[in-house]
């Protein structure tokens, strides 16, 4: 439940009293968890290769499958990407998100695209054909 991962976070402990280290450990809700719980990733690379307003792309190597947790706020509209195919990320340790990553290098991307963002730009769009629309419609005829 949120209310004892929120404690775990604060307290950095377990439930059952074991030390919670999120540089090693993930607390992801078990509705959303993914089909593999331990991961045993090997050496692994993670580098920033950019930042910027609702994106954020990594290049990640690792030897075995691995479990990314970027220090994003969770929140409705982020999509990931691993290598360009779409990876559903999860909330992991009460606010930030999290992937299941496979091994080997990959290029791994985080985007904000809302679908009210979608939605509006749809709208906005037939908005400004109807207004076209209008004013060609509506422009006096000359006279031959």
């Amino acid at each position: 439940d949120e209310r004892a991962a929120i404690t775990s976070v604060r307290q950095s402990t377990l439930p059952d009293g074991r030390p919670f280290d999120p540089g090693q450990q993930a607390l992801v809700d078990p509705a959303v968890m993914p089909a593999t719980r331990v991961y045993q990733p090997g050496r692994t690379d993670v580098r920033v290769r950019a930042v910027g307003d609702g994106n954020v792309r990594l290049a990640v190597s690792s030897e075995g499958p691995g479990f990314l947790v970027v220090s994003e706020n969770a929140y409705p509209g982020w999509v990931a990407r691993v290598d360009g195919q779409p990876v559903a990320p999860v909330t992991v340790n009460v606010s930030m998100q999290g992937i299941a990553v496979p091994a080997g290098t990959h290029q791994v991307e985080f985007s904000m695209e809302p679908r009210s963002l979608r939605v509006g730009l749809w709208l906005s769009g037939g908005a400004l054909a109807a207004c076209l629309a209008l004013v060609l419609v509506g422009r006096p005829r000359q006279a031959p």
